[in-house]
């Protein structure tokens, strides 16, 4: 079926406005991967003939199914949409969150990637697009859909509190000490820091969506503040802070594609977060990976010590974390 509905689209294609290509191309693809799950399921409980492989039978099904998804990017796009195609996405709400001059994390990152991916060709090459606004419709999501099922509801009423309490002229106040006044030196921000990150959540849901319903190939999100370290509560996995961050982006981009379609998501199967920084990201692991959800698969690739996130380097009674 996925086979003839590719030819049937394929064929009738041409004659199709833009707006009305990125629509067949979206349910073209998002069809391919509901059948690819609800054949696994089937194969998965049925009764499979003695000395047959259901691994075998499951991991060609994939393939098959993932052959189809390739072949409709393929031979559905066009320029501006689907193979060859990357995406840089921003929004100047992001530059609302205001730290201290001379930290680390603070506004001046933003501007001076925008330059590097518009040196890069963003904006001007019609096959690397530069997005200057998150829509409300992914604000909306990103603050009243998904960063609830990431975040539990007592850090975000925390957060959102203290950010609302700040004057409109003060920047560079601690959003996450505790109540002793410890943990909060590193997370700074202004009044405008919770707009920003949720803003932030956006884009990396907005950018899920393209790549899913094949209207690019990749995409990076300039944003800011940033998430990592942001958990499910205040400063995770023993974390001495909260690393800059506020809500995690990542492990909200993988809630939103996991969630099943009739839930408003896109009903992937399986994701995998390959995370590269300084530094472990404690927070995206602590949301995706305390309950040993098969969904989700983290990786992390640092060179911060395991004192970052509490941890003793050396005499740790428990040293499980040098294995993971």
């Amino acid at each position: 079926n996925l086979v003839a509905k590719l030819r049937q689209t394929c064929s009738a294609y041409p004659g199709y406005g833009m707006h009305k290509k990125v629509i067949e191309l979206k349910k073209m693809l998002c069809q391919c991967l509901l059948i690819k799950g609800h054949g696994e399921d089937c194969i998965e409980y049925s009764s499979i003939p003695h000395g047959v492989s259901k691994v075998t039978i499951i991991t060609e099904w994939r393939k098959a199914c993932e052959r189809i998804y390739k072949r409709a990017v393929s031979k559905l796009s066009f320029t501006g949409v689907g193979n060859g195609v990357t995406s840089v996405i921003t929004d100047s709400r992001c530059n609302g969150h205001i730290t201290q001059l001379g930290s680390f994390e603070r506004p001046v990152r933003l501007p001076a990637a925008i330059k590097g991916a518009k040196r890069a060709g963003a904006g001007r090459d019609p096959n690397v697009l530069l997005l200057t606004e998150v829509e409300d419709n992914y604000y909306n999501m990103a603050e009243n859909v998904v960063i609830p099922k990431a975040h539990k509801k007592t850090y975000i009423k925390r957060l959102k509190t203290k950010i609302q309490s700040i004057p409109p002229d003060q920047k560079g106040v601690p959003l996450t000490d505790d109540s002793d006044g410890e943990g909060g030196d590193d997370t700074m921000g202004s009044r405008g820091s919770y707009a920003a990150a949720v803003v932030g959540i956006g884009a990396s849901l907005k950018a899920v969506d393209m790549v899913v319903t094949g209207k690019c190939v990749n995409v990076f999100c300039a944003i800011r503040p940033p998430g990592h370290h942001a958990g499910l509560e205040l400063r995770p996995m023993q974390a001495v802070s909260n690393g800059f961050c506020l809500f995690n982006a990542a492990a909200c981009a993988a809630i939103y594609a996991t969630t099943p379609l009739s839930q408003g998501g896109l009903g992937l199967r399986r994701v995998c977060v390959i995370d590269f920084d300084v530094h472990h990201g404690n927070g995206t692991q602590d949301i995706l990976c305390s309950t040993y959800d098969p969904r989700y698969l983290y990786v992390s690739i640092h060179a911060g010590g395991a004192h970052i996130n509490g941890f003793e380097d050396e005499g740790s009674e428990d040293e499980s974390f040098r294995h993971l």
